[in-house]
């Protein structure tokens, strides 16, 4: 039996895709956002050094499936604190929410969906939140996204406000844009329970909860800003094989 590349020997080929043949680079990826999805994946990817360097490049790369993939792979490893740390120390957290820009204000639905869970999770950590909040594109294209028709875009989306609405300054943008206070509101009652504890959560970071809106609480999670979780494979429909024209 010949068994394929090892999962450290996938996030090598990220880390090494500028030298790498392109198809290996594709595989390896896809294998490696697989992989970041599930909790025993993400443990040991996250010890791989320089991994979310090479995630971060393959961001901005013209090959779709690649870039999907990459970012995919970037937001779900950032749920663990020590791969956002290293993702911010590295990169500096504005190069790094500028290579996932183009994707959360394109038109791929799908990479919008990951640039989301991305942002949302970097938004944990202090320095990425103020890049985002210091960024009105960046910050006005999170606020849109929360009126996606796709139901995990708006979950990631929400997670990434409610963290964002730990600021000050982030709280005041937000409350100042009257869509996004209204749809916070709508998506309060969300069908999604992930989405409705999200949003919850972030009205009650804006202090508006019982002030404005007055609905239940019911224990939802607040104050600090945690992960958005809850993280998805990648489309079915997309494997190595995708020729990127979807």
């Amino acid at each position: 039996v010949v068994e394929g590349p090892s999962l450290s020997q996938h996030a090598d080929l990220v880390c090494q895709h500028e030298t790498a043949d392109s198809g290996a680079v594709m595989e390896a990826t896809y294998a490696v956002a697989l992989a970041s999805t599930i909790s025993s994946g993400r443990r040991e990817l996250s010890s791989h050094r320089g991994l979310v360097y090479g995630l971060s490049q393959l961001c901005t790369t013209a090959d779709r499936p690649v870039s999907r993939w990459s970012t995919l792979a970037l937001g779900c490893l950032s749920m663990i604190q020590q791969v956002r740390q290293e993702a911010i120390d590295r990169d500096k957290a504005t190069s790094l929410i500028q290579s996932i820009f183009p994707l959360l204000s394109g038109e791929d639905s799908l990479a919008k969906t990951y640039a989301c869970l991305a942002m949302g999770n970097l938004a944990v950590e202090a320095d990425a939140r103020r890049s985002i909040i210091d960024d009105p594109s960046v910050f006005s294209a999170l606020r849109n996204s929360i009126h996606s028709t796709s139901e995990l875009t708006q979950r990631y989306s929400v997670g990434a406000l409610r963290n964002l609405a730990v600021n000050k300054r982030g709280r005041d943008v937000i409350i100042h844009d009257d869509k996004a206070m209204q749809q916070l509101k709508n998506l309060c009652s969300s069908p999604d329970s992930a989405t409705a504890a999200y949003a919850q959560a972030a009205s009650e970071n804006l202090e508006i909860a019982r002030s404005r809106w007055k609905f239940a609480m019911s224990g939802a999670a607040h104050g600090a800003p945690d992960a958005v979780s809850d993280p998805q494979h990648p489309s079915a429909d997309e494997s190595p094989s995708d020729d990127g024209s979807s």
